[in-house]
Order: C-alpha cells, then sequence, then structure tokens
C-alpha cells in the first residue's frame, strides 16, 4: 500500500503547484495595474466635474436670455401644428355656350359659377388651415380662404359684402374679378361633453351640393344650389350625435349669406340625419326674417319671415354605382311683390354616379325648379338686369358629367348641360337665356364646360 500511496500524493502535490504559481503570478500583474487604473479614474471624475460646471454655465446663459421659455413655446408649437391638417385646391375650367352670347352678358344664368361663355377662368384657389376637436375638452378652429373668379361670385352675392339691397340668391357677377378674396369659413370650434360647438362662419346644412366644386359629381352648381338654399351663415352652430347612426345640428344665425346682420332678427338652420350602411338622409330646416323681393329691391320688413325645409337621400347600390335625391321647398311672408302675399319656391333634383373604373367616372343630374311669384330672381333678364314680375316660373336642367383621376391628386371633367325656362312674363319676351344678338334671349342653352383640379388635400 505504500508504494501506491506516494506516488499518488506526489502526483497531488504537483498539480496543486503547478495550479497556484500561475494564480500568484497573475495577481501580482493585477496589483501592479492597480495604481493605473486610479489614475485613469481620477481623469474620468476631473472630466465629469468639468461637464458639469459647463452645463451649469449654460443654464445660467439660458435662464438669463430667457431662452427656457421660447424652448417650452417652440415645443407647444409642435405639438400645435402636429394636429393642424391642410388642404384646399386649385380650379381652372374654359366654357362654351351654343347660343353663343355676346360679349359681357351673363351667360348660363341659371348657375351659380361658370357663367361666362368662350373664357378661360381661374375658377378657384383655396387654401384650408384648422383642427378639429378631438374629444370633449378639446378646441379647435377652421379658416378657408378662396380666391379667384368664384371668390368674386360669391362677395357678389353677400348683402353685406356688395350693397344692402342685393337680392339673396341672385348671381350678380360672372366673376369678372378674379382677383378677388373671399373668406369661405372662419370659425372657433370646442368640444363640449360631446357637443361641437362652431363660432363664426359656416357652410349651410341645406343642400346636396357643396359650394367647392371638387366636392361635387358634376362641374356646375345645380338649380336647387343656386335658387333654393343659402350658402353659407355666421353665428354659433352645435353638433353631436343621438346613437351611432342618428345625429343632430342646430344653431343660431344672422341670416342668409351675410356676414353682418341687414335687419334686427335672427335666422335658424337645424338638422337630423341618419346614416346607416350604404344608405343615409337628412331632413334640414332654416327659419328667418331676411326676405328680399329681387335685384335692386329694397328688403321686406325684418318682421316679415321666411323658411326652407330640404330633404336629401343617398343611396350607394354597389361599389360601383349611386344615387341622390334632393327636394326643397321654401316660403316667404308678404313677399309676392305685386300682390303682397305669401310666396312659395320649390323643386327637386335626382342623379347617379357610376364609375366606369377606379380612376373613371360618370355622373348625371336631373333638376325641376319653380318659383311660384318669381321672388328668387330666377326670372331676373341677364341683359336688362331688371326682375321680371312673373308667375308660376319653371326651369329644368340636365347634366352629364365625365371625369377621370389622371392622378392622385389631379382630377380633369367634360360636362355637357342643357337647361330650359318657361317664363311669358319676362320683359324680353318670355326668355332669359342671350344669344348673338345684343337684344336677343332663348328659351333654352346649351353649354360645356372641361374643367382640371388638383386637390392639396
Amino acid at each position: 500500500m505504500r508504494t501506491i500511496i506516494r506516488p499518488v500524493g506526489a502526483i497531488a502535490i504537483a498539480v496543486a503547484i503547478s495550479v497556484v504559481a500561475p494564480l500568484s503570478t497573475q495577481a501580482e500583474e493585477a496589483a501592479s495595474q492597480i495604481p493605473n487604473l486610479e489614475q485613469r479614474l481620477m481623469a474620468l471624475e476631473d472630466r465629469l466635474a468639468a461637464s458639469e460646471a459647463t452645463v451649469a454655465s449654460q443654464k445660467k446663459v439660458i435662464s438669463a436670455a430667457n431662452l427656457d421659455s421660447a424652448l417650452a413655446r417652440d415645443e407647444g408649437n409642435v405639438s400645435f401644428w402636429n394636429g393642424v391638417v391642410m388642404g384646399g385646391h386649385v380650379a381652372a375650367s374654359y366654357s362654351y355656350n351654343w347660343n353663343n352670347p355676346s360679349a359681357g352678358s351673363v351667360s348660363q344664368p341659371l348657375n351659380t359659377f361658370n357663367r361666362s361663355h368662350q373664357e378661360f377662368q381661374l375658377d378657384a384657389a383655396k387654401l384650408e388651415i384648422g383642427r378639429p376637436t378631438d374629444g370633449p375638452g378639446t378646441a379647435g378652429f377652421q379658416f378657408d380662404i378662396l380666391y379667384g373668379q368664384n371668390a368674386d361670385i360669391l362677395r357678389g352675392i353677400s348683402p353685406s359684402l356688395s350693397f344692402p339691397t342685393a337680392p339673396t340668391n341672385v348671381p350678380a357677377l360672372q366673376g369678372d374679378d378674379e382677383a378677388s378674396f373671399f373668406l369661405q369659413q372662419a370659425y372657433v370650434a370646442y368640444n363640449f361633453n360631446g357637443v361641437e360647438l362652431k363660432l363664426g362662419r359656416w357652410e349651410t346644412l341645406l343642400g346636396y351640393e357643396m359650394l367647392d366644386t371638387n366636392d361635387n359629381p358634376n362641374i356646375s352648381h345645380g338649380l336647387l344650389f343656386t335658387w333654393a338654399i343659402p350658402f353659407y351663415h355666421t353665428g354659433l352652430l352645435a353638433s353631436g350625435n343621438i346613437s351611432e347612426n342618428l345625429s343632430w345640428s342646430a344653431g343660431i344665425a344672422n341670416g342668409t349669406n351675410n356676414s353682418t346682420e341687414n335687419n334686427d332678427q335672427k335666422a335658424a338652420v337645424a338638422q337630423i340625419a341618419y346614416k346607416s350602411g350604404n344608405f343615409g338622409t337628412s331632413l334640414s330646416g332654416y327659419y328667418g326674417f331676411d326676405n328680399q323681393t329681387g335685384q335692386g329691391a329694397p328688403p321686406v320688413s325684418s318682421s316679415d319671415s321666411n323658411y326652407v325645409l330640404d330633404l336629401v337621400t343617398t343611396l350607394q347600390v354597389t361599389d360601383a354605382l349611386g344615387f341622390w335625391v334632393n327636394v326643397d321647398y321654401g316660403e316667404g311672408e308678404d313677399l309676392d311683390p305685386i300682390s303682397g302675399d305669401d310666396a312659395a319656391w320649390w323643386g327637386y333634383s335626382a342623379g347617379a354616379k357610376f364609375d366606369i373604373s377606379d380612376s373613371t367616372y360618370f355622373a348625371v343630374r336631373y333638376e325641376y325648379f319653380t318659383d311660384d311669384d318669381n321672388v328668387r330672381g330666377i326670372g331676373t333678364s341677364p341683359g336688362l338686369g331688371l326682375m321680371a314680375a312673373a308667375d308660376d316660373f319653371e326651369a329644368t336642367s340636365i347634366t352629364g358629367t365625365l371625369g377621370h383621376q389622371l392622378t392622385d391628386r389631379l382630377l380633369v371633367r367634360a360636362e355637357v348641360r342643357y337647361d330650359e325656362a318657361d317664363d311669358d312674363s319676362v320683359p324680353t319676351g318670355g326668355a332669359i337665356f342671350p344669344d348673338d344678338s345684343a337684344a336677343g334671349f332663348e328659351d333654352d342653352e346649351v353649354f360645356a364646360i372641361v374643367e382640371a383640379v388638383f386637390s392639396l388635400d
């Protein structure tokens, strides 16, 4: 046994020496590095102290220059602009009337815009800046400025921007001044417990068509838009949801198409709307005291009221095919310019839009409008500038529009429209559409429009 144990013990001792000896050497080397590490640590501490001194000095400079509040404002500005939505459009067109009216006459008198013959037009250059409210307790605003010939026409329609006795809806201008500006919308908004409040100028709730042509299937605006309803109001508007499908709006305003009140009364506007899937309908109403009897005529007493009821129904049958119907009825107290009795106007329009492809569509619109006592000015002679005291004025219109989305932002469209009017009491012998003779007028007209619209949205 002794001869076996002794060799094993010797081997163990040799192994231990071979392990411990290197460890001892490494320990000695590590100990020799400690002074170097201490020197590096001290150098780092010196650098840190110098950096802290620099930061403290810079803070004093910023505070002395009041830059800290400026930086805070910059952060607030960045947060503000993050929520701002910008958009708008630029629209230009060319119109041609087959009646070939003489220069200076008002062509296409039954629609609001595109009223010139054989003319290139800068219709609109619109800039939109807004910030929508985002839940209860949040604020927002909207600012829409319009430039061009459409702006000039809208300024002429407004009694507070043109002259006090201007008729409510008569498009008195062709848009000769393309340098005109018009404030289309401008309001501040606040969401109060789910009810949005808008104070300022806002577009009317009535009608299927919108003021901006690129929001409509057709280029030209129809009879109902031009003659039956207001365009915009200045006042306070509240809106909210009753349920997932049912919404409401109600407001008080200065009147129709005016920034400042032209009498001592106020107007009311309201809407109830239902939307479910591909079907939607809305009933809107306007009630005010801004009756007027026609171009150049003084306003009726502000104690005389008028109202307009507006029904719009839309149905998207398939992804490619949709229909819409719009019905309007209006009545004015003591508004008949001859008898002094109440006067009424009403009409309807129906249209369809069919998507031929992802980028091309065709839209058609048919309209009928009657003005029993010609109180809306539709029988105004475009050549003589006279208001026709006529009964049972009637007009019909049919429009076809082909649109093609050339790029994501550029829409090009071509349109042909036929208008016909029946009024035997108009001073020009029962006709309101001018022809190529300075004193000649026709019962109907055909005109075409080509348009290009670039969208900034």
